[in-house]
């Protein structure tokens, strides 16, 4: 049987996760249904949508010397990295036109 800091840990690492994950959710989900799409010019959504991604990261910050999460924090932070980053690619795509 594992020690109560260890269940403690994993369960704080859960909560954690859970919490970066919807935070991230919730915000590209507002972020896509209240960015207003210009007729002429992308370009201020799109720094928007940079700025605000950018925000969403600063949000949750772990601290403290747990192990646990340090390790899953690796992962996830990945995962929070390229989710937005295909999100914006695929805004990009979606209201880029040539020459503009």
């Amino acid at each position: 049987m594992l020690p109560a800091s260890y269940w403690i840990t994993g369960l704080i690492t859960a909560i954690v996760v859970i919490i970066c994950v919807l935070t991230h959710y919730e915000g590209l989900r507002f972020l896509s249904d209240r960015l207003p799409t210009p007729r002429r010019h992308h370009r201020r959504r799109i720094v928007v949508l940079i700025l605000s991604l950018l925000f969403m990261h600063v949000i949750i910050v772990p601290i403290g010397p747990i192990r646990t999460m340090s390790g899953t924090e690796g992962i996830t932070g990945l995962v929070m990295i390229t989710w937005p980053a295909s999100f914006a690619l695929m805004e990009m795509l979606k209201n880029w036109n040539e020459g503009d």
